[in-house]
């Protein structure tokens, strides 16, 4: 049997941009999905996975499960028929991108298999694709391209994706990027989600525009911009603000900055936290904005320039924490009272 390894990701900085023609920076994690696979003489697949209580397969038997849909969807672009068995370390609705990596993961078994070599950018493009179609979640391409890719890099996506290599963490010793969890699930929230790309383009299209990357700061302060509702007008100044902080947290983190690193992800935090507004969900949960407060305050408390903001999608999954990584113990003590965990991203 032959064997893939596709890891999820972490989205440094660049908060629901890549949607709207935005730079976004991301990380691929150590985490992932492993699969050992085999092919099979007729165009079906059987895909044994921890989790579920039977095979996953293609054709389905009855009402299809959506990650059947995915196996579906990836023979419909020219694939042979395959079965294997799955392990996954990244938890469905944690907001690492479980459904972009397996998506990712099924288009580089059919290559494997002898398909079509496919560059990081179209195999990004297919596998969001399948997933748009499995799930019916709106999303940008940022995922699936920083796991096609690998490593940490800046995506643009202004017009044809363009993906630059940033290199290895500029920080000094001793120090951790952690993902903590937050206990509230992504799933059953895609409203939450579709809400911010499409507040964002209603945006937009005020000013003629299809995406907020082709309005300009002096467009959305002016008249026009003052008569959109509270939240579009606002999510719209997050966009525009968080792609200043993604430039500038490029070059800091390619010239070995890292102080100016931390701030930058503090300022992301806080203008998702505000304007964003990607915490609290349409139910009114509010556990992630709590921790998120209280994780501030405990940096703050015990003194050290560390750093914590929300990722990805938002309103659930994870929080990033940048601490120094003897720090960790404590964290792990205090997180272990609210029954949560969390895990090295990296540590240098």
């Amino acid at each position: 049997m032959e064997e893939l390894f596709v890891p999820g990701r972490t989205e440094l900085i660049g908060n629901h941009t890549d949607h709207q023609g935005g730079r976004v920076v991301a990380a691929t994690l150590h985490r992932g999905m492993r699969l050992k696979f085999r092919s099979r003489s007729d165009a079906s697949i059987v895909l044994k996975s921890a989790g579920f209580d039977r095979p996953l397969v293609w054709p389905p038997k009855g009402t299809p499960h959506p990650s059947e849909l995915m196996l579906g969807e990836s023979l419909a672009c020219g694939g042979r028929g395959w079965e294997g068995e799955l392990v996954s370390e990244l938890p469905s609705g944690g907001g690492l991108s479980s459904s972009a990596a397996f998506c990712v993961l099924l288009l580089r078994v059919q290559e494997a298999l002898g398909g079509p070599s496919l560059t990081s950018v179209q195999r990004a493009i297919l596998a969001r694709e399948i997933e748009i179609k499995a799930l019916g979640k709106p999303c940008g391409l940022m995922d699936q391209l920083v796991i096609s890719a690998g490593g940490t890099v800046l995506l643009d996506f202004k017009a044809d994706p363009v993906v630059e290599s940033l290199g290895p963490p500029p920080f000094q010793p001793g120090w951790s990027l952690l993902l903590v969890e937050t206990g509230v699930s992504h799933e059953d929230l895609t409203e939450d989600y579709a809400a911010i790309p499409r507040e964002m383009k209603q945006a937009a299209q005020c000013f003629g525009a299809q995406r907020l990357v082709d309005v300009s700061p002096e467009d959305l302060l002016g008249p026009a911009g003052s008569s959109l509702p509270s939240r579009v007008l606002q999510r719209a100044l997050h966009f525009l603000t968080e792609q200043k902080r993604v430039g500038l947290f490029r070059d800091a983190w390619v010239s070995g900055r890292w102080r100016e690193c931390l701030e930058l992800v503090n300022q992301s935090g806080e203008s998702s936290a505000l304007w964003l507004k990607n915490l609290v969900p349409h139910t009114g949960n509010g556990q992630v904005e709590d921790l998120f407060a209280l994780l501030r305050a405990r940096r703050l408390l015990r003194g050290y320039p560390g750093a914590e903001r929300i990722h990805g999608g938002g309103f659930g999954g994870y929080i990033q924490l940048y601490l120094p990584t003897d720090e960790k113990l404590h964290l792990e003590e205090w997180l272990a009272v609210r029954a949560l965990q969390a895990f090295e991203v990296w540590r240098t």
